[in-house]
């Protein structure tokens, strides 16, 4: 495991854990932006910066990151890393809602060189450990799923704007 602590002008402006993922021969990524510095970069800076320190020190062959589906900001970095969704399942949250939390795996340099030649770089998402009911995406469902929700962004601005 490893801690990273990100500071602009000594205030810290966000924070990630790296952390053995339950799948063989991944880790798992979580990472969190202070308010007010979202949209800027923040999050992909931290995802990069714990991916290299994994390629370095651990040889983890993938990377998970798991998001809220309603996480705009978490799907855009996944996406933008090379991630794709790859299951999702639902879960409670700590409010007592229901909701659901997409897995994104991002392939780390080395498997993408050796996947083509060596099988045992595929990601075997059937190795999920969780207690709880989940789906995979053999249809194509979960792209529809994930689609950018118009509803969610004005939910968002009324409550900047109030």
């Amino acid at each position: 495991m490893k801690n990273f602590l990100f500071f602009y002008e000594q205030q810290l402006i966000g924070a990630g854990h790296l952390k053995k993922s339950i799948w063989d021969h991944s880790g798992e990524l979580l990472y969190w932006t202070r308010t007010g510095w979202d949209g800027v970069g923040i999050g992909q800076f931290i995802a990069k910066t714990m991916m290299k320190s994994a390629s370095t020190n651990f040889g983890y062959r993938f990377m998970v990151i798991q998001t809220d589906r309603n996480n705009i900001g978490s799907k855009r970095v996944a996406e933008k890393l090379g991630g794709s969704p790859e299951l999702i399942y639902g879960y409670t949250d700590h409010l007592g809602r229901q909701s659901n939390m997409v897995v994104w795996v991002i392939p780390m340099p080395v498997t993408k060189v050796a996947s083509p030649y060596d099988s045992s770089y595929a990601f075997n998402s059937y190795t999920l450990l969780l207690n709880t009911i989940y789906r995979f995406d053999h249809e194509g469902k979960l792209k529809n799923y994930l689609a950018h929700d118009p509803s969610l962004e004005r939910n968002r601005e009324s409550k900047e704007e109030g």
